[in-house]
């Protein structure tokens, strides 16, 4: 996992340049982070990446490919498009890409994905955008379980956040390896909040509570 933690006033596609991506890797991420610069970086890098077009992106459409049958994801569109751009000196630069247009549901409304990825069905391409909304999970089940309010802290330095990751990530651990389904994670963390001064064998009691 990659944490950078700043100040809310910082613009949050500088956040792409920290990212320590691998070649093969994929980033997934939504259109505050758009960054051409970094896109071209990243292909010569052989780093892969599938986010959302900006509404006041500047494209023009080479060719459309096949639609897949999958009747699972309505997928309007998949096409190869150059995207125009302006460097870091200025200089319009052009720029291969692919978007998949898909149906969503959930907000009723068209979603435009940008990609790198050519070697994957449009499906495949949609269903990885859904998974970025894991990120919002974690930020939903931090919020929730470990309120921020109560720490002391307004700068970089500070460490309620870093606290609230590495407990969120040991109880997570912890909830994999007792392996009890029909626990809550919010639960999990309320067992073991009440049992912090206990001495008793954690992961054997999680598994059967009620014993």
């Amino acid at each position: 996992m990659n944490v950078k933690y700043t100040p809310g006033a910082s613009n949050d596609h500088e956040f792409l340049k920290h990212l320590i991506l691998e070649k093969d890797d994929i980033a997934i991420f939504d259109k505050a982070y758009v960054n051409y610069n970094q896109y071209a970086k990243w292909n010569k890098e052989g780093v892969y990446f599938v986010t959302r077009e900006k509404d006041n992106a500047k494209s023009i459409s080479l060719l459309e490919r096949d639609l897949p049958n999958d009747k699972d994801f309505e997928i309007l569109l998949d096409e190869e498009v150059i995207e125009t751009y302006k460097d870091e000196q200025n200089r319009v630069q052009k720029m291969l890409l692919r978007r998949v247009v898909i149906w969503s549901d959930n907000h009723n409304a068209k979603i435009v994905l940008l990609t790198n990825i050519f070697y994957l069905d449009a499906s495949q391409i949609s269903m990885l955008y859904r998974k970025r909304w894991r990120i919002e999970l974690l930020f939903k089940q931090l919020k929730q379980n470990f309120p921020l309010k109560y720490f002391l802290g307004d700068n970089e330095n500070a460490i309620q956040i870093w606290c609230c990751l590495i407990v969120n990530l040991l109880i997570t651990v912890i909830k994999l390896k007792t392996a009890n389904k029909k626990m809550s994670f919010a639960l999990t963390v309320s067992i073991i909040r009440q049992h912090l001064m206990s001495y008793i064998n954690i992961f054997e009691y999680l598994k059967y509570p009620q014993d």
